[in-house]
């Protein structure tokens, strides 16, 4: 099996406005509960999904 390497993204602002343990939910509910990027910006980010439509979930998630 052939695995790419991974792609870093240098842009970290999402990431870096949140804290871990934030981050660390982001990605287990994307994962493993199949959340999309709006419904995580609005349950855990507290976030309205219709102003933000899930970028900043998906700036921390590409970091």
């Amino acid at each position: 099996m052939n695995i790419p390497e991974l792609k870093k993204s240098s842009r970290v602002r999402e990431f870096n406005s949140y804290n871990q343990d934030i981050r660390d939910k982001i990605v287990y509910f994307y994962l493993f509960e199949g959340k999309s990027y709006r419904e995580l910006d609005e349950e855990l980010l507290n976030l309205n999904p219709e102003e933000s439509r899930g970028w900043q979930t998906m700036g921390i998630l590409q970091k």
